[in-house]
């Protein structure tokens, strides 16, 4: 639940201001992280702020239905984590699929740049 909160807070602070991110995350000076960052930071915020936020009122579901011993409580939990849990394979499986059989196309440059700054080689001179 912790967590959930730090990276809901984290979130908020993405959406409410990317610049002042922009600027930590170049003192800290992790070139990848500020080159994914820069151009879908509101995006970045709002996913990160509803996927925390969704999975902070699923464990609050699990803490309060153990807490008080309710089973329908307990039973949504649980529902709901397995649903998420088939969710996640899924999304696995169709992006594992679809890196192996397509490799990396066009579309796929802005990772291959920050891969090519992050490990310093091939063609750095257009960066």
């Amino acid at each position: 639940m912790v967590l959930c909160m730090a990276v809901f807070a984290i979130s908020l602070w993405v959406i409410a201001s990317p610049e002042s991110l922009v600027q930590t995350i170049q003192l800290f000076g992790n070139s990848t992280l500020n080159l994914l960052v820069m151009d879908a930071s509101v995006q970045v915020g709002i996913s990160g702020a509803l996927i925390s936020g969704f999975i902070f009122f699923i464990s609050a579901m699990g803490l309060y239905g153990a807490v008080t011993g309710s089973q329908f409580l307990l039973f949504m939990y649980g529902t709901l984590v397995i649903l998420m849990m088939l969710l996640e394979c899924a999304l696995l499986y169709y992006f594992s699929s679809n890196i192996t059989e397509k490799g990396l196309q066009e579309q796929d440059g802005f990772i291959n740049h920050a891969l090519r700054v992050q490990f310093r080689c091939c063609d750095l001179s257009n960066t």
